[in-house]
Order: structure tokens, then sequence, then C-alpha cells
């Protein structure tokens, strides 16, 4: 259930064409694995396939991202997202004071918004 009283979101200005979230920490931390959760419109399901539907995506959706370290290095992308849950295993752990998390496109004409990022050493 959605919070009706309060943000649980980061949300990007609309007109916001490089749409990107900076975690910093102070002193470099290894990451392994990078999960994020993006707003997939739960106020708004696709109804089931025997209804029809006028979208063939979640307009809400982030379509497209990135990670990068905290000298711009480009660890994962993703270009054909559609899922609320990303669970991300980087091929490498990354040492790094801070990630990137640049979302590029959506699937509508909308803010794209991100839910939560939870970062790990494994």
């Amino acid at each position: 259930m959605r919070p009706t009283r309060a943000v649980n979101a980061w949300v990007a200005a609309p007109e916001d064409r490089m749409a990107r979230l900076t975690l910093t920490w102070k002193q470099p931390v290894t990451i392994g694995r990078v999960e994020l959760f993006f707003d997939t419109d739960a106020d708004h399901p696709m109804e089931s396939v025997l209804m029809g539907h006028p979208e063939r995506a979640i307009p809400f959706c982030v379509k497209s991202y990135r990670l990068c370290d905290g000298a711009g290095t480009v660890l994962f992308e993703c270009t054909d997202n559609h899922q609320t849950r990303n669970t991300v295993r980087l091929p490498r752990p990354a040492t790094t004071p801070a990630l990137r998390v640049e979302l590029r496109e959506s699937w509508g004409p909308v803010p794209r918004a991100l839910f939560k990022v939870a970062v790990y050493p494994d």
C-alpha cells in the first residue's frame, strides 16, 4: 500500500533530461550488488490480456538506467527494463566513494522515480 501523507520516492523534475541520484560515502565502499525499486504505478495496474490495455508498457516505469562509480565509469547499463525490482550483480565488485544512478528514460511522458536503492558488497 502506498503512503498517502508522506513522500516515499525520489522523483526527478519533469523537465530534467539528465535525471540522476548520487549516493556518497565518507570512505570508499565495495559494491557487488545493487537493488533498485522503481515506480510501476501500483495504483493503475495493467489489466489482464482478456480485457486488453491501451498501453504496451507501464508509463511510470523507468525503461533505461545506468549505474556509475564516483569517477563516472559505467558499472552497469539497462536499456529495456519493465520490472519494479531490479537486482544488479556487478561482474566485478567496484570500490568507490560514490554511486550514481542515472534514470535515463521511462516508458511514458512522466517524471522518472525511484523508491529505493540498496547497496551490498556481495
